[in-house]
């Protein structure tokens, strides 16, 4: 679904309304970009809003997602970012830890952190189109200089590693 047609259903049904809202807060709350004047030479990555209705299992509406998106694919390596990163693990270690954790009969807990991308800074100056249907009206030339890592970022992950990293260094984990 494009912006302009959820923000036409927005108008007419209200229902992406709450999850909309808070996604635009949570952007907000974050200090996720600036408006700056474009670089001459670097171009600006573009972004969009995906918005995903999530269901039960009785197939009724449990929330309607929006999440707020960079499109990555426009990043060129050397010029936007330098590194990349891919969680991988191998099932045998999955395996491994939990047969450990139930012969020691230790407490097993996930950790899921939301939005977890607003919470890393870039290295990197990434420029970034302003996103649709929300353009500054006083400066529509100005392009967002992001301050924080999004979705789609070609170095979010990892910037994300990088920071968890660094916090479980500094609480006395050892490095491998």
């Amino acid at each position: 679904m494009c912006i302009i047609s959820a923000l036409n259903l927005l108008k007419k049904q209200s229902i992406f309304s709450p999850t909309f809202c808070l996604v635009l807060n949570k952007v907000a709350g974050h200090v996720l970009f600036l408006l700056a004047t474009a670089e001459i030479l670097r171009e600006e990555v573009g972004c969009k809003w995906v918005f995903r209705v999530k269901r039960n299992p009785d197939g009724s509406v449990e929330r309607y997602k929006a999440r707020f998106v960079a499109k990555g694919f426009h990043q060129q390596h050397d010029i936007d970012y330098n590194e990349t990163f891919s969680s991988v693990i191998k099932p045998a270690t999955i395996r491994n830890v939990l047969c450990l954790t139930i012969s020691r009969s230790w407490p097993l807990r996930q950790l899921d952190v939301k939005n977890v991308f607003l919470h890393v800074f870039l290295k990197e100056d990434v420029y970034m189109t302003q996103p649709p249907s929300f353009i500054d009206q006083a400066r529509p030339s100005f392009v967002c200089k992001l301050n924080k890592a999004i979705y789609g970022l070609k170095q979010a992950p990892h910037a994300w590693f990088h920071r968890m990293t660094s916090f479980l260094l500094s609480v006395g984990f050892v490095q491998s």
